[in-house]
């Protein structure tokens, strides 16, 4: 009998359940139903992907198979942090944990990895020996008019002003967000989902929140710095493929579930002074291979249509718009 299997939750989540609905699908025919169905396309393992929006799912879909909404967050070993989300999603709907973490598989079309490729061409033409940096520093849940995030996930906006300023000489940031960032060293084109998944090969590096764009770099392997904040880094991180950072004593308390009721204490995790910056952005220097600054390096506008260096000083202007 088939299986209708229902995944809820943001884009980073649906990667996670990507190695255990894999598993799964080798013993049976699986059909996925998902908010973030992009994340399934391609991918020859499973028999249909359908949208959370389809009409008459229900009537077409679901009464005809087995139905099963996986939740890690009622895992008691990962509320308990003893699990990452990964493990949590294999052991809920394989009954089994991996020794190893997997890695989640994004299949991409051939048009889709030329589109990229000569995307990520025109870019490397424009800026001489700086690295592409995949740059996802505000979640889901980020409020560009105010610029706080209640999850405490994004990076305030001071914070990313400071990033992109001093590492200007040294990368040419890619936009993972759904939030325009404005700055000389960034990309100004904003890309559907798809797009960035498969632009995310092609960076040299990721500076990232936890949201999806970790996740992803993970599949593909790319090296990078996640910044952690109120969230549990056993639940979500990846400490032994990036370097991962948060302010000391972050976060003062947990709650996977998101349930009314929780006392907040983690006001401020995302706020990483000056000095606290330093050593990550040395550290993020170190591995980019570019301790030394290159010399008389101009700074460019990656608009794939400019090819005319940008004058003024760097500014962050964040402005928001509607989602791809």
């Amino acid at each position: 009998m088939r299986a209708a299997i229902q995944i809820d939750g943001g884009i980073g989540r649906t990667i996670c359940a990507l190695p255990a609905l894999e598993r799964m699908a080798k013993e049976q025919e699986l059909i996925i139903i998902a908010g973030h169905p992009e994340v399934f396309h391609n991918n020859p393992n499973f028999y249909k992907v359908y949208s959370l929006n389809r009409e008459y799912i229900f009537d077409d879909v679901i009464q005809h198979c087995e139905f099963l909404n996986p939740e890690p967050y009622w895992d008691y070993h990962f509320y308990q942090k003893q699990r990452h989300i990964i493990t949590s999603f294999n052991c809920i709907l394989n009954k089994e944990e991996p020794i190893e973490l997997p890695r989640p598989v994004i299949y991409l079309t051939d048009a889709e990895k030329q589109e990229a490729s000569d995307y990520i061409k025109n870019i490397r033409t424009q800026i001489g020996n700086r690295k592409i940096i995949g740059f996802q520093p505000f979640g889901a849940s980020f409020q560009p008019l105010t610029g706080k995030d209640d999850s405490h996930r994004s990076l305030p906006p001071n914070v990313v002003d400071s990033i992109l300023n001093q590492l200007n000489d040294v990368g040419c940031f890619i936009n993972f967000t759904m939030h325009p960032i404005k700055h000389p060293s960034m990309c100004y084109d904003h890309f559907p989902l798809r797009k960035l998944f498969a632009l995310a090969p092609h960076c040299d590096y990721l500076i990232t929140v936890d949201s999806f764009l970790p996740h992803l770099g993970f599949c593909f392997g790319i090296p990078g710095t996640e910044f952690f904040g109120g969230t549990e880094i056993v639940n979500f991180g990846y400490p032994e493929h990036y370097h991962t950072v948060s302010r000391p004593g972050y976060p003062k308390t947990y709650f996977a579930f998101r349930m009314a009721g929780f006392v907040d204490k983690n006001q401020g995790a995302m706020n990483f002074t000056e000095e606290e910056l330093t050593p990550i952005l040395e550290e993020i220097r170190a591995r980019l291979g570019a301790l030394t600054p290159p010399q008389e390096e101009p700074t460019v506008c990656c608009d794939s249509s400019c090819t005319v260096p940008c004058d003024g000083e760097p500014k962050l202007s964040i402005v928001s718009s509607p989602q791809e």
